[in-house]
């Protein structure tokens, strides 16, 4: 070995290494946490639409049964 071989072996090659193992990494998981975040955002949109459905549904229950007490008044 020569003198140049010993301060690549310890201070350069792990810094490559960490630096190639760091991108491995995140090319793995950001598809991974973009594809997490979009189910978040379809979750939460759909929720959003399944609660104003059930309030109208509700509203339109208490309307039906406000009249038809009305009616039964006659």
């Amino acid at each position: 070995m020569d003198n140049g071989a010993i301060p690549f072996a310890l201070f350069v090659l792990p810094f490559w290494v960490g630096l190639i193992a760091v991108g491995i990494v995140l090319v793995l998981l950001i598809p991974i946490g973009i594809n997490v975040a979009i189910r978040i955002i379809i979750d939460g949109v759909l929720a959003g639409l399944r609660g104003r459905r059930e309030r109208r549904e509700r509203r339109e229950r208490a309307y039906v049964e406000k009249h038809q007490r009305d009616i039964s008044l006659l």
